[in-house]
C-alpha cells in the first residue's frame, strides 16, 4: 500500500471517474487503473464496482477512503513540518550552555543567531558540563557551548574563545588584598565557581590546557577552598560579607555589582576555553557550521577569540581539543619552509 495508491482512490471518488481523476493527477488512465487494482488485490476487497464504462465506490471502499484522507493529511503535515524547519528537526535547536556564560552569550551571540535564522526556534538549556555532555550523547540536546569534552570519537569540538578568571572581592579596611598570582594570601574567605570545566593559562598567543585543578595552579589546598556551583550563591556571598570570589569573565557582571576590587587571576592569566560540541552523527551538521560562524562573529566583549576554523578544516573530522597546538603547528611549518 502506498500513499500514491490511496491518492488515486480518493481522486476517482472526488472526480466521479477514472478518466477525470487520471487527468487531475497527471497520469495515464491505464497507470491509475493498474495501481488501484494492485491495491485491491493487496487488501483482498473491491474498492470500486465497475459498471460499463463507469465505476462506483463500494461501501468498504468508502470506509477505506475515510482513513485514506486522514493518512494523506498526516503526510502533508509531516511535509509542512520538514519544510518549515529550516533544515532542523521541528524548526528548533536544543542548545546547552554552561550557566556562567549563558547570560553573556544570550545578549550577544545567541541573539545574533536568532536574528539571522528567524525560522529557527532556539531552546536554551543550562547545566553543568558533565550533565550537558550526558544529554548530548543521549540526543536530548543538539549542540553545546561549553568546555572541551574528554577524548570521544562520537563528539566534535570547535574552540570559540578564551576568557580569563576574574577575582572579585570585598576586603575590610586594613586587611591584606590578594596578590594576583597567589590569592591564597588574602585575609578573608575565598570561594570559586566550579562548573567542571578545564582550566587553561593564556600565554604566547594561544591557550594550553594545564590538566590540573584551579586550586592546584594558584596554590590552594582542595580541603580549604570552598567550591560553589551557583552564580547566585557567589553573588550573595559577595554582597553579604567580606570575601573573595573567583569566576570567569562572562560571569562577573552577575556577581560584581557590589563594588570592591576586580582583577585578573594569575601570571600568566588563568582562564578557560569554551567552544562548540556536537555529535559527529548529528544530521544537521551543516547548520552547526553556520551557527558557529554567527556566534564567532558576535562574541561577548572582553573574551579572546581563538583562531577561526574554516569549513574545510572542520569537515575533515579531526578533533582539535587544544587551540595552541594548531597555532604551534603553523609556526613550525613556517620555520621549516621560510618564505
Amino acid at each position: 500500500m502506498t500513499l500514491t495508491q490511496l491518492r488515486y482512490v480518493l481522486a476517482v471518488i472526488d472526480h466521479g471517474g477514472i478518466s477525470r481523476a487520471a487527468e487531475h493527477c497527471e497520469v495515464t488512465q491505464p497507470t491509475m487503473s493498474a495501481q488501484i487494482k494492485k491495491l485491491e488485490d493487496e487488501l483482498a476487497v473491491p474498492l470500486f464496482e465497475r459498471i460499463g464504462s463507469g465505476v462506483h465506490v463500494t461501501p468498504i471502499g468508502l470506509q477505506i477512503a475515510q482513513y485514506a484522507r486522514g493518512l494523506l493529511e498526516l503526510a502533508q503535515a509531516i511535509k509542512s513540518v520538514s519544510r518549515d524547519s529550516g533544515g532542523l528537526p521541528g524548526g528548533s535547536l536544543r542548545l546547552g550552555v554552561v550557566p556562567s556564560a549563558a547570560p553573556a552569550l544570550l545578549k550577544t551571540a545567541i541573539r545574533a543567531v536568532r536574528e539571522k535564522f528567524t525560522e529557527m526556534k532556539i531552546d536554551v538549556r543550562e547545566g553543568s558540563a558533565s550533565d550537558l555532555f550526558a544529554q548530548l550523547k543521549n540526543c536530548e540536546i543538539d549542540l553545546i557551548i561549553g568546555p572541551a569534552p574528554a577524548e570521544d570519537l562520537g563528539l566534535r569540538w570547535l574552540p570559540l574563545f578564551w576568557e580569563p578568571y576574574i577575582v572579585c572581592g570585598q576586603v575590610p579596611k586594613g586587611a591584606k588584598a590578594p596578590v594576583r598570582h597567589n590569592v591564597s594570601e588574602v585575609d578573608v574567605p575565598s570561594y570559586i565557581l566550579d562548573e567542571g570545566g578545564a582550566v587553561d593559562t593564556y600565554a604566547y598567543g594561544g591557550t594550553t590546557s594545564l590538566r590540573v585543578s584551579l586550586q592546584d595552579h594558584i596554590g590552594w589546598k582542595s580541603d580549604t577552598v570552598p567550591y560553589v556551583a551557583s552564580i547566585a550563591t557567589l553573588h550573595a556571598l559577595l554582597s553579604s560579607s567580606n570575601c573573595v570570589v573567583i569566576a570567569p569573565l562572562t560571569a562577573t557582571p552577575m556577581i560584581a555589582g557590589t563594588g570592591g576590587f576586580q582583577e585578573r587571576l594569575g601570571t600568566p592569566n588563568v582562564g578557560r576555553t569554551l567552544g562548540f560540541v556536537w555529535r559527529t552523527s548529528y544530521p544537521w551538521t551543516t547548520r552547526c557550521y553556520e551557527i558557529y560562524d554567527m556566534v564567532y562573529a558576535n562574541l561577548p566583549d572582553g573574551v579572546v577569540a581563538l583562531e577561526k576554523f574554516d569549513r574545510e578544516q572542520i569537515t575533515l573530522g579531526i578533533q582539535v581539543h587544544n587551540a595552541v597546538e594548531v597555532q604551534r603547528t603553523k609556526r613550525t611549518k613556517k620555520s621549516e619552509h621560510p618564505a
